[in-house]
């Protein structure tokens, strides 16, 4: 995809809330079109204060020996590549492959950026650590996690904090786990769902896309998505399982972030902390909460749709599949009959870049873990 489609929307969304300053911004149908010709997948935006420039970060598009593209520019219409974000030889990289989606931040307290983004471990005992093992030999084959990475510059370089990814292991304790019920190629589920319901229960989540909203009273939520990969869901209308990627958000601490020191990781708020263990459970791992945001059951759309026949389309070698990806949460104040009031709105893509129905849907809420409510007029792009 080329960079930055949709400049209205990427600046807007880079500073993570609107605050009252905002309200004539929110109330324009001004757009602008700069027919950027640069390649960009996944991109992020920042305006950067102190240098006058429009940061955008990129899945690709970095030199050699980086990871993760930058482009600047001061008018959002004609971009500079810059060399990368994340050296390759960072000492401290956790993860092996899939390097996606970077979305960076400023923060004001120590004069740190903060890159965040997504990355897949490949090495079993790594993936067995967050993941657990499986039956049968069957390997967890999007074992994705979110690292973060800082820099005193929004040009680079920046170095991962530690290690290893954020300290946060989502479970679905109530996930029936069918891909142990499913042969080697892992490409067709149980043909109903009452056969699905006999797989072993609970499976720990894949997620990428990570996106950091900060409201304005002072909270952090750290939104994701969940890999469609281990996330068959029984659509009933279609009879048949539908693997999903979903759209889930947990609150974060604000002590990581309020600091004036050096950097240090991101943590979840205790609240999360082994919340979805089961009742008596020994195991000793942890067993972490997660609130979903957006899937296609809470408010059904077709045009989410393009995707559900891939098996037989081509020829069983794709999955029937659904895409919810890429979310960047807001938040709007207006004035109704003379009262200052707030509304979040979180956009995001579904389908395949592939597809005629990819494209960015929105919805909107009241407090930043939901419910929402999808515009019914979706697509927006």
């Amino acid at each position: 995809m080329f960079l930055l489609c949709s400049l209205m929307l990427g600046t807007i969304l880079s500073s993570g809330f609107m605050s009252a300053g905002a309200e004539d911004l929110a109330n324009t149908n001004a757009t602008f079109y700069n027919n950027a010709q640069v390649r960009a997948a996944d991109p992020h935006v920042l305006y950067d204060k102190a240098s006058g420039y429009y940061y955008a970060y990129s899945t690709d598009g970095a030199s050699r020996g980086y990871r993760f593209g930058i482009y600047r520019s001061a008018d959002l219409t004609t971009w500079e590549a810059l060399n990368g974000a994340i050296p390759s030889d960072d000492p401290n990289t956790w993860a092996n492959d899939w390097f996606w989606a970077p979305e960076c931040y400023y923060n004001e307290n120590n004069g740190y950026y903060y890159l965040f983004y997504s990355g897949r471990m490949t090495n079993t005992t790594d993936v067995e650590s967050h993941f657990g093992s499986f039956a049968n030999g069957i390997k967890f084959e999007e074992a994705c996690k979110t690292g973060v990475a800082v820099s005193r510059s929004p040009e680079g370089p920046f170095m991962n904090i530690t290690k290893a990814p954020i300290d946060y292991y989502p479970y679905d304790p109530d996930y029936y786990d069918v891909n142990q019920l499913m042969d080697a190629a892992q490409m067709l589920p149980p043909a109903t769902q009452a056969l699905g319901q006999t797989a072993p229960k609970g499976v720990y989540l894949p997620f990428i896309d990570a996106n950091v909203f900060f409201d304005d009273n002072g909270d952090i939520y750290l939104y994701y998505s969940r890999n469609a990969y281990r996330n068959w869901v029984w659509d009933t209308d279609l009879g048949k399982y539908i693997e999903e990627s979903n759209i889930y958000a947990v609150k974060l601490t604000t002590d990581w972030w309020n600091t004036d020191g050096e950097p240090v990781m991101p943590k979840i708020d205790p609240a999360s902390r082994d919340a979805n263990k089961p009742a008596g459970d020994t195991s000793g791992k942890r067993m972490d909460g997660f609130t979903p945001i957006i899937n296609y059951g809470m408010q059904k759309q077709s045009w989410e749709n393009g995707h559900v026949n891939d098996y037989v389309d081509y020829s069983g070698t794709k999955k029937n599949r659904r895409w919810a990806e890429g979310s960047t949460t807001m938040k709007f104040y207006y004035n109704q009959n003379g009262e200052r009031k707030s509304k979040y709105y979180i956009v995001y893509s579904c389908n395949n870049f592939e597809n005629q129905f990819y494209g960015e849907g929105y919805a909107t809420a009241d407090s930043p873990l939901g419910p929402w409510t999808k515009y019914e007029g979706n697509p927006i792009v």
